[in-house]
């Protein structure tokens, strides 16, 4: 069940425990290997998070999916955007998942908005306090199972949603084109034709831009990515950004010395493209 993940093995026995399946004694435990081979438990470390995660309240437990969308790492600000709540109800969500030991904080200033956790009581703390540390407000997921059995709770139109809002954030706050669509790419089923055409343009952009940083195989990621928007509109894409999205794979195969590959598709751009000018011949 657990693959030897002492992540796994750890949750595996605390289940296990909460089931009445295992006792301590004095200097030991007991245990009915029997009962446990027979007791309905989860089949898998995801399983095992996600009925964990179900034990929070149904608002953190929304939190947490939509913390999962964001990242491994994600901002309390990024999140509360997201929600459609402010920061200091966000944080107050948020310090339950903690106390389950799903998320933890990652800046020491974190913990001057931590609530009374043993008494179970939240400490009165202004907006305004939280908007002047929301730089410093950062959580991450205690293990990246975690962050899985919490993205899998939302459905396929809440995930898309989910993810073209926070490409919607990353434009309005930032000059990153890689981010954002790495997101936008995670939503190509919700989107209109009108919207794939155009993404096909970013995915080149963000190719390009990632072979900059000679980032070569995120470079092929949004070529394969631009390839799947193409693939949804059909015939519906101009033969000029077909192109462009070509030669971009021709460089990225190239700068990875995959050089077969690079013959493969300049075979393919001259079989499909039978209008190529003469620039493009060149």
């Amino acid at each position: 069940k657990t693959g030897g993940i002492p992540f796994g093995i750890k949750l595996f026995l605390k289940s296990l425990y909460e089931a009445n399946l295992v006792h301590p004694r004095f200097n030991s435990w007991d245990w009915d290997i029997e009962k446990i081979a027979s007791c309905n438990m989860a089949g898998s470390i995801v399983d095992l998070v996600i009925e964990n995660i179900r034990l929070l309240s149904p608002e953190c437990q929304k939190a947490l999916s939509f913390a999962a969308v964001v990242g491994h790492t994600f901002q309390v600000n990024v999140l509360s955007f997201l929600l459609d709540k402010n920061l200091s109800d966000t944080c107050s969500t948020l310090w339950r998942a903690v106390q389950a030991n799903l998320i933890y904080p990652t800046t020491s200033k974190c913990l001057r908005l931590q609530p009374l956790v043993w008494t179970k009581e939240i400490v009165p703390v202004s907006e305004q306090e939280y908007e002047d540390l929301k730089e410093y407000l950062i959580f991450c997921f205690a293990h990246d199972r975690i962050q899985t059995a919490a993205y899998q709770l939302l459905s396929t139109s809440e995930t898309q949603a989910a993810h073209i809002k926070l490409a919607s954030y990353i434009e309005h706050s930032t000059t990153e084109v890689m981010e954002r669509v790495m997101h936008l790419n995670l939503a190509q089923g919700a989107m209109s034709i009108g919207e794939l055409k155009e993404l096909v343009s970013l995915n080149i952009t963000a190719a390009n831009e990632a072979i900059s940083k000679m980032a070569y195989n995120q470079a092929l990621d949004f070529v394969y990515a631009g390839e799947s928007c193409i693939s949804r509109v059909r015939h519906k894409i101009s033969s000029t950004l077909r192109f462009e999205l070509n030669m971009v794979k021709i460089s990225a195969y190239f700068l990875l010395l995959r050089f077969d590959d690079v013959k493969d598709t300049v075979k393919s751009i001259i079989r499909t493209t039978p209008d190529l000018t003469e620039d493009q011949e060149y």
